[in-house]
C-alpha cells in the first residue's frame, strides 16, 4: 500500500536566476488516511482553537497541510485525464509554487490555501516573486496564475492578475483551455 506520493519539481523551463531544489515532495496519497489515523474528527480539523500534531503548529496550518494535499491528489487526477503533468518550483531564495500544470504549449502556477485574508496575501506574494524570475518570454507561456482555497467564493485580483479560485472552478477553466 502507497501512503506518500512524490510530486518532482518543474524541469528547468526557466532560465534560472538561482539554483533550483531538486528533491521531490512527499504528499499523502490520500490525506484522509493521514487524517483517520490521527483520530481527527471534522470538529477539530476545522476548530481554530484547538492544537493538535504539534505543539509548535497551530491547527490552520495543519488544516492547510491537509488541504493542500488534497488539492495535489485531485490535480493528480484530473491532470492525467487531461493529459497534462503537475510539478511544483522551488529554489534556494525560496521562491516557491505549490503547483505548476503543465498542458500542451503552456502552463498554469497554482498556489493552494485554505482561504484567509493572510493566506490569500501570501499566495499574492509567492506568485509575484515567481513572476520576477521569469523572462518575459516565460511569462508568455502562463496562461494563469490562481490561487486555490477551501472557502466558496472566487474573485479575479485585477491589479497582480491573479484568480482567486476554488478547486472545482480551476478543474473547469481548465477544461476549457486545453
Amino acid at each position: 500500500m502507497f501512503l506518500l506520493k512524490p510530486l518532482y519539481p518543474i524541469h528547468p523551463h526557466i532560465t534560472l536566476k538561482s539554483t533550483i531544489i531538486k528533491s521531490p515532495r512527499l504528499y499523502f496519497f490520500d490525506p484522509c488516511i493521514a487524517i483517520s489515523a490521527l483520530r481527527i474528527n471534522s470538529y477539530d480539523l476545522l476548530s481554530t482553537t484547538k492544537m493538535f500534531i504539534s505543539s509548535k503548529r497551530t491547527n490552520i496550518q495543519d488544516t492547510g497541510f491537509f488541504f493542500e494535499a488534497q488539492v495535489i491528489k485531485h490535480l493528480r487526477v484530473y491532470m492525467n485525464l487531461l493529459g497534462a503533468r503537475i510539478f511544483y518550483y522551488r529554489d534556494i531564495n525560496r521562491v516557491e509554487i505549490d503547483a505548476i500544470i503543465e498542458l500542451k504549449n503552456h502552463y498554469v502556477a497554482v498556489e493552494i490555501k485554505t482561504g484567509s485574508l493572510n493566506g490569500i496575501a501570501d499566495g499574492i506574494k509567492r506568485i509575484n516573486k515567481f513572476r520576477e524570475i521569469l523572462t518575459k518570454e516565460e511569462r508568455e507561456k502562463y496562461t494563469t496564475f490562481c490561487i486555490v482555497t477551501a472557502s466558496n467564493w472566487t474573485y479575479y485580483d485585477k491589479q497582480n492578475d491573479i484568480n482567486v479560485i476554488t478547486l472545482e472552478q480551476l478543474f473547469l477553466d481548465l477544461k476549457s483551455i486545453t
